[in-house]
């Protein structure tokens, strides 16, 4: 981790339970920035072993499936019902090293992952199961 007050290194104390106390004095306008280290990460659920999720430091990856046949609105008649949902196919990972192909953009077997809190109104996959 890094942390620059004022476009300068600072020296800082990371204490055992994750927090970090700097020990400087600030004023009105003082630009603090605090780098943290981001890598890739694939974790297996837990739960069976079939399924893996993706992280990219803390950010939470998935795969945007697009909107369509969605409603227009978020909030419709029916919305909880998993009986009216059309089921979409997706076939296991058999390659589960992840490139990078820019700022935040990710690619897995063929599959563009993104950062989940970009995705709004429309179908996504944060779990892929593997074969």
């Amino acid at each position: 981790m890094r942390i620059l007050i004022q476009y300068g290194e600072n020296k800082f104390s990371e204490s055992e339970n994750g927090y970090v106390k700097i020990s400087d004095s600030f004023k009105t306008g003082d630009i603090v920035k605090i780098y943290l280290p981001r890598k890739i990460e694939k974790y297996v659920k837990s739960d069976d072993g079939k399924f893996v999720y993706f992280t990219y430091g803390e950010i939470l990856l998935a795969e945007d499936m697009g909107n369509e046949n969605c409603p227009e609105s978020d909030r419709v008649a029916g919305e909880n019902d998993l009986t009216e949902q059309e089921e979409i196919y997706c076939a296991p990972l058999k390659n589960t090293d992840v490139k990078r192909c820019g700022d935040l953009r990710f690619m897995v077997d063929g599959h563009s992952l993104v950062p989940f809190y970009e995705i709004v109104h429309g179908r996504y996959r944060v779990y892929f199961e593997i074969e």
